[in-house]
Order: C-alpha cells, then sequence, then structure tokens
C-alpha cells in the first residue's frame, strides 16, 4: 500500500485559500451577501473575538483557523462534560424518588439544586464558546458548500488538473490521507471513477437511490453501473465538509454508526453519471 499525504497545499492548486487566508475569505464571502441568518453568525462571532483578551485573544486572532476553533472547543467540551454530570445526579435523584418515599421539601429542593447549577454564572462562558463554535463552523459550512458546488460545475474542472495528475499514480488499494475539510480530493477520484462515498471514506456507508413511488417507504435500488466499493481510500483526519455526527448538537445515535453524509449540499452535488444518466444517491 501507498499511503499520498496531502495538506492545505493541495486544496490551494485546486483554488481554495491557504489556511493562513481562510479567516479573512469567510468574512469576504460573508461582506459579498449570504443569507442573514448567516450574517448574523459571523457577526456574533466576531464579537466573541473582540471581547476576549490576554492568551484567549491571542488564540482566537490566530490566522491559523483550527487554532482558532481550539479554544471555543474547549469550552463546548467542558460544558457537556458539566451537561453530563448533572444529568447523572439527575437520574440517581429520580431513581431514589422512584425507589422510596421522599419528602416533597427535598424533591423541591434536589430541582432548585440542579435548576442552580445549570443556570451558574461560571457555565456563561462555556456557553458563549459553544455558541462562537457553532456560529464559526455554520460560516465554515456555507464557504464550502458553495465552494463544492462550483467544483462541480463542467468549467470548474481544470482548476483541479495539478492535483489530478498527483492522484493519477495511484493503485488500486493505495490510500490518501488529508488534513483538509473540502472535498477537492474525493471528487477528483470520483469523476475517474476511482471513488465511491458508499465506502471510500474508510467507513461503509449504505447509499440508496431514495424511496420508491409506492407509499410503503422502500428504498429504490441503485442502478447497477453505480461502483459499490472505492478502488482508493481517502482518510480524512480532521473531519470532512458533508459529514454529520449526532452528540452535541442532534440525536445521539447508539444503532448505527457515527458519522452519516448530508445529502442536500454534500451528495446531491457528487452525481455518479454514465451516458448521460446522473444518479443523486442518498445515505
Amino acid at each position: 500500500m501507498k499511503v499520498l499525504w496531502l495538506g492545505a497545499g493541495a486544496s490551494m492548486s485546486a483554488g481554495y485559500p491557504a489556511t493562513g487566508e481562510l479567516l479573512k475569505k469567510l468574512d469576504a464571502v460573508v461582506r459579498e451577501g449570504t443569507d442573514i441568518q448567516t450574517e448574523e453568525a459571523w457577526k456574533r462571532f466576531c464579537r466573541f473575538r473582540e471581547s476576549s483578551s490576554g492568551v484567549e485573544r491571542t488564540i482566537l486572532f490566530s490566522t491559523n483557523p483550527e487554532v482558532v476553533l481550539t479554544f471555543p472547543d474547549l469550552l463546548a467540551a467542558a460544558l457537556e462534560a458539566d451537561d453530563a454530570d448533572i444529568e447523572a445526579d439527575t437520574y440517581r435523584v429520580i431513581k431514589a424518588i422512584n425507589s422510596e418515599s421522599v419528602p416533597v421539601e427535598d424533591v423541591t429542593a434536589a430541582a432548585q439544586r440542579f435548576e442552580a447549577r445549570y443556570t451558574a454564572p461560571e457555565l456563561t462562558p462555556l456557553q458563549a464558546g459553544r455558541e462562537a463554535r457553532r456560529d464559526f463552523l455554520r460560516v465554515l459550512n456555507v464557504f464550502l458548500a458553495h465552494r463544492h458546488y462550483e467544483d462541480g460545475q463542467a468549467t470548474n474542472t481544470s482548476a483541479r488538473d495539478a492535483l489530478r495528475r498527483e492522484l493519477r499514480w495511484l493503485q488500486p488499494g493505495d490510500v490518501v490521507v488529508t488534513t483538509n475539510w473540502d472535498t477537492a480530493v474525493e471528487r477528483t477520484l470520483l469523476e475517474e471513477n476511482r471513488w465511491t462515498p458508499a465506502d471510500g471514506y474508510g467507513f461503509p456507508i449504505e447509499l440508496v437511490q431514495g424511496f420508491l413511488a409506492d407509499g410503503l417507504r422502500r428504498y429504490a435500488p441503485l442502478p447497477e453501473w453505480i461502483p459499490r466499493s472505492s478502488q482508493i481510500r481517502v482518510l480524512k483526519l480532521h473531519g470532512s465538509f458533508g459529514w454529520i455526527t449526532p452528540g452535541l448538537y442532534g440525536p445521539r445515535v447508539t444503532d448505527q454508526g457515527d458519522i452519516y453524509l448530508d445529502y442536500s449540499e454534500f451528495l446531491s452535488q457528487i452525481p455518479f453519471s454514465k451516458d448521460g444518466e446522473l444518479v443523486a444517491v442518498y445515505d
């Protein structure tokens, strides 16, 4: 097995900004005009940065967006851990109430304790960090969705010619490891029929064509010509545009995988094609 390691330089050759220019690019995208929710999200994130001081300000004004994200990431993780502790304590109290006779005043006192913990002043900066993280990722997602769409246009494929040349020496069974969030690598491999999201990220995804029009909520099978396996795997160490993970901001999934693929902005914009037929797939 050969491994090709790609960093930000590969995305730059495909027309993406350098790591140190990404924050400026996000600001420019918002100024050029997006939806009002994205504009408000960017304003809130900028206010969060401007209100910082000391070491926190140094981190939040780094030119590296991953360094910038580290601080709100830590705040959000700390808040999640605190919430989990409160939930565990709440469960123990409820279990005691259900198993034995507990005076009403004790139940009331316990409820007040938990309410006080959820609204404790020291949690305010943690909540602000979680909101800043959410706002930053919203703006980043809008930018990457726009670029993901542009990459799929027939007039823009030449922007990835340099990347295409680098990928051509790879043989079946080889691996690309990348720290980039964009989808330039996998799109290029898909155009060469060497990659599919079904298994190309190193974890299995059940792809379908959608629901049959019979009202029974049955899935339409994929056409036989759509590849079921990838020649090349693309391992994305820092995650990816188009990946959705359950947990902090959504329902927890316990009986399936931890990552699934978005349709509206991701899979719908990388359709499989053959003899003029286009098929968009769902996870």
